[in-house]
């Protein structure tokens, strides 16, 4: 693919790899200088983050659990110190992956959910959509381990619906606070 090396043009080529690549694009906002496009994987949720100026993209993926019961389920299954130490190594070992890293959330102090993100470098010569398939494969796969990781604390139901609501959401920019 041929880049121009202009903002508008890279976007509009990395636009061009997501639906090349068989990809949904579910949405495409610009607003106070960040350009996101909001994606779906088969039934999985990722986006890919553009700040004006910079050299590099972040694909990612986030899983935020916003279900009280859930957080609930999750807090209680947490009683000492070893439980936390074992619950947060445990997810940091399922959502690590290589080229990628990752923040966890909390909210009141309790775990609320995590990005997986990996960077992109679409201005560089030779960049090419095995590079952004890469990428985004990574952050779906890591999220995937860690929402399964997730699931067997609180059950899997329990999760599932609240992953299904997501989905249904006719609002991408909502799915990713």
């Amino acid at each position: 693919m041929l880049f121009t090396p202009d903002e508008a043009g890279v976007r509009k080529t990395v636009k061009e790899m997501v639906s090349t690549s068989g990809q949904e694009i579910l949405n495409i906002i610009y607003d106070k200088g960040v350009w996101t496009l909001f994606l779906r994987r088969q039934t999985n949720l990722a986006f890919v983050m553009h700040l004006d100026k910079q050299q590099y993209m972040t694909v990612a993926s986030s899983c935020r659990v916003t279900d009280d019961a859930v957080i609930g389920k999750i807090t209680e299954s947490l009683q000492n110190s070893a439980d936390l130490a074992r619950f947060q190594y445990n997810l940091k070992s399922a959502i690590t992956a290589p080229h990628s890293s990752f923040f966890i959330h909390t909210k009141d102090g309790n775990f609320a959910g995590f990005d997986i993100l990996a960077r992109i470098y679409p201005y560089e010569p030779g960049f090419a959509l095995s590079h952004f398939d890469n990428a985004l494969l990574t952050v779906i796969n890591a999220g995937i381990l860690g929402m399964a990781y997730i699931a067997t604390i609180v059950g899997e139901q329990d999760l599932m619906q609240q992953v299904n609501e997501c989905l249904k959401n006719a609002s991408p920019e909502g799915m990713f606070g």
